[in-house]
């Protein structure tokens, strides 16, 4: 497990991620929400397959990868964005949707979040939303 955290820890941007420090907590939760919402919308999809849903997969994960890139999660980045792909051959015709695959994805999604989270918790103390707590002074 140290092993994976120090790999991961290469992959985040540290520099970047001072940048944000403020907010990471609100990223987190959104991050989550955001998986919720790809899991939802992958059964929706296989349910009653309609290019709306494939197209709000498309931008879900696309919007998902431009956060981590934000904060400096590349490794998080990098899966969104094959998920991104993804959808997007599926949409133009050129692949079909792997229920399978988009979920080895999701889960791994899952698994950097959480340990990204322990790794800038370690680094940030606590990610609670600083304004949440002036608010509550």
């Amino acid at each position: 497990m140290a092993e994976r955290d120090s790999s991961l820890e290469e992959q985040i941007d540290w520099s970047t991620m001072a940048l944000w420090a403020g907010t990471l907590g609100l990223y987190f939760d959104f991050a989550r929400a955001d998986l919720d919402e790809l899991r939802r919308h992958l059964r929706e999809y296989l349910e009653r397959p309609c290019p709306d849903l494939l197209s709000a997969l498309e931008i879900r994960a696309h919007g998902m990868k431009g956060a981590a890139r934000n904060i400096g999660l590349e490794g998080v980045a990098d899966v969104a964005l094959e998920l991104e792909e993804h959808f997007h051959q599926a949409r133009s015709g050129l692949r079909k949707i792997d229920p399978l695959w988009i979920e080895g994805k999701l889960t791994l999604l899952h698994i950097l979040l959480q340990r990204s989270e322990k790794l800038v918790e370690r680094r940030y103390g606590d990610l609670t939303d600083e304004c949440q707590d002036s608010d509550r002074r």
